[in-house]
């Protein structure tokens, strides 16, 4: 293969290439390169490729003259993507990348293959060729000033021609929103029956929450079944069960900080209706259920809507004197939180 052939089959990849990294460049939805390779990482390697073609296309350019053109065209794609109908993003910085990758090719390939090293000298061989064929050439300056101005003119040609086509085209589809996942409650000791007796509120009384001092009572109760209760400490809510169905659910307060309402599976063991206290200043317990050797009971109290008990749970008046009625010694009462 001559010297003249190889060079036009290197110039005809060069411009070939560089159409398509144009093409690739502005339109709306490029193809998704394998592994996924960052905008950055895209740019610099269209334009270190760029750079090798250029290098090896214009042997008798110099690597100055062809850096400044290939950094003016990473300059001009940048332009084109700022036009909305693209739907691109332009970043100075992916021009700067284009810039940098296409300089470090071309100068670590001038410093591999000296110029004057290139076989022939490409000026005498097209000289040569051009007079055996009678021909006229251009010096090198005006045939690349030439190729740059046919370069400019296809360039522009293929943006108008993307361009209709994007009028016509949908817009891209709106980005995918992830759902928000919901996060597990951050329970010191579970046995999800604090969760599943909010979700059962949730369903029999249309209720999320309650605010305090206030509580839900179903119309009819089952007459089957034995009585429950669950209390949630984390929510601060009391759930009253006949069997498997929900009756009822409360506001409460339990402990304070530097108290305790005990964690587990206990059983009433006392009912009292009319009770006070024996540690703390004789204070009223109206409709007092003990669950525990240590006095934590189930009672009529104040709820300020946050734990403040020396650790018995406190319930709305009319509610614990409901439950103190629903209840029999033995019922379970299981306390989560």
């Amino acid at each position: 293969m001559t010297q003249e052939r190889r060079l036009t089959i290197l110039r005809m990849t060069f411009w070939a290439a560089t159409v398509f990294a144009f093409v690739m460049a502005i339109i709306p939805i490029p193809p998704q390169l394998p592994g996924e390779p960052s905008d950055k990482v895209q740019h610099m390697s269209a334009f270190a490729v760029l750079g090798v073609l250029a290098f090896f296309a214009y042997p008798r350019t110099k690597i100055l003259v062809l850096c400044v053109w290939l950094s003016l065209f990473g300059a001009f794609i940048e332009l084109v993507q700022a036009i909305p109908v693209l739907h691109r993003d332009a970043d100075i910085l992916d021009w700067v990348a284009d810039t940098v990758a296409a300089a470090v090719v071309l100068v670590t390939l001038s410093i591999a293959f000296r110029r004057s090293r290139w076989p022939g000298s490409g000026w005498r061989i097209l000289s040569a060729c051009a007079r055996r064929k009678n021909a006229t050439i251009l010096p090198p300056r005006a045939t690349l000033g030439l190729k740059m101005r046919k370069l400019i003119k296809g360039l522009v040609v293929v943006t108008a021609l993307v361009l209709a086509g994007c009028e016509t085209a949908p817009p891209p589809p709106p980005p995918k929103v992830a759902e928000p996942v919901a996060q597990p409650l951050p329970y010191r000791w579970t046995q999800g029956n604090a969760e599943k007796a909010h979700k059962a509120m949730v369903d029999t009384f249309g209720k999320a929450f309650l605010t305090p001092g206030n509580f839900v009572w179903a119309e009819t109760v089952p007459t089957e079944g034995n009585p429950k209760i669950v209390i949630d400490l984390l929510v601060q809510t009391a759930y009253v069960y006949r069997g498997d169905v929900l009756v009822g659910a409360a506001s409460i307060s339990s402990a304070k900080t530097g108290m305790v309402t005990p964690l587990g599976f206990w059983k009433i063991l006392e009912k009292r209706k009319d009770y006070r206290s024996r540690k703390y200043n004789n204070a009223s317990m109206p409709y007092m259920q003990r669950i525990d050797e240590y006095g934590i009971a189930l009672h009529g109290g104040v709820n300020p809507g946050y734990p403040a008990s020396h650790g018995c749970v406190r319930m709305p008046m009319k509610f614990a004197e409901k439950l103190f009625g629903f209840t029999k010694l033995g019922t379970e009462v299981i306390i989560e939180g």
